[in-house]
């Protein structure tokens, strides 16, 4: 009769440690992504995969303002990294006072500045890429990640959200149509129009006879630079 009520407060407890494991997971920044492990060899470490994104990680999802203020920087001081070079007299100093009480064996003699606050630097480097601008480098173009907040390019784990996602590439079937409507032509003008659709499976288009239009759809005209124009979405 004794062990059914001791099963019960058994159960309790783990009602409670449950509880307990709840709040936890609550709270933590990392969750486990393979928390077994490997019983033939132990020596295989358990991988984590992080929750937030590299920045949110990195910052603990502070705005700049805040970090500065977590840092010990005054209010009254934080203005003044509007200019990008007081950043340069602000911190260095304080690397070196930190590196010096670490004791680390460095020639500060040595030490420079390499951006173009630097002149002698600055002037090395453009003269090195001078050089190689003659021979080897060349301006171009490449699919870069665009903020629509700031309204320039930015690195991949500068997104808020989407980190990691990159350009898809589709391939577009043109779909010629016979009969143009006349309301389109009268806005179109001359130009052959095509239906086109995408897919990422090209070789299995063949012998394709029926085209499928999205009644609630939002399509619009598209006129290539060959003069043709596309339908799509």
């Amino acid at each position: 009769k004794a062990k059914p009520k001791a099963k019960a407060a058994a159960q309790d407890d783990s009602d409670d440690d449950d509880d307990d494991d709840d709040d936890e997971e609550g709270t933590a920044e990392t969750v486990a992504h393979s928390s077994v492990m490997n019983a033939e060899d132990p020596a295989v470490p358990t991988t984590f995969k992080a929750k937030k994104s590299k920045v949110e990680a990195k910052t603990g999802s502070l705005d700049q303002y805040e970090i500065m203020v977590a840092l010990g920087i005054g209010p009254e001081e934080i203005p003044k990294f509007v200019d990008p070079e007081y950043w340069l007299r602000f911190f260095p100093p304080l690397a070196i006072h930190d590196m010096k009480k670490l004791g680390t064996a460095i020639d500060w003699r040595r030490s420079f500045i390499t951006t173009d606050m630097n002149p002698y630097y600055d002037a090395f480097v453009r003269w090195q890429f001078q050089k190689l601008r003659s021979q080897y480098l060349d301006n171009g173009k490449r699919q870069s990640i665009f903020s629509i907040a700031t309204q320039q390019p930015c690195a991949d784990h500068d997104r808020a959200e989407g980190e990691g996602v990159k350009p898809q590439e589709y391939t577009l079937i043109k779909l010629r149509v016979k009969v143009v409507p006349g309301e389109w032509r009268e806005s179109l003008g001359d130009g052959e129009v095509f239906l086109v659709a995408a897919t990422l499976r090209p070789e299995t288009m063949y012998g394709q006879t029926n085209c499928f239009v999205l009644l609630e759809g939002n399509y619009g005209f598209f006129r290539m630079r060959n003069g043709e124009i596309v339908v799509c979405s």
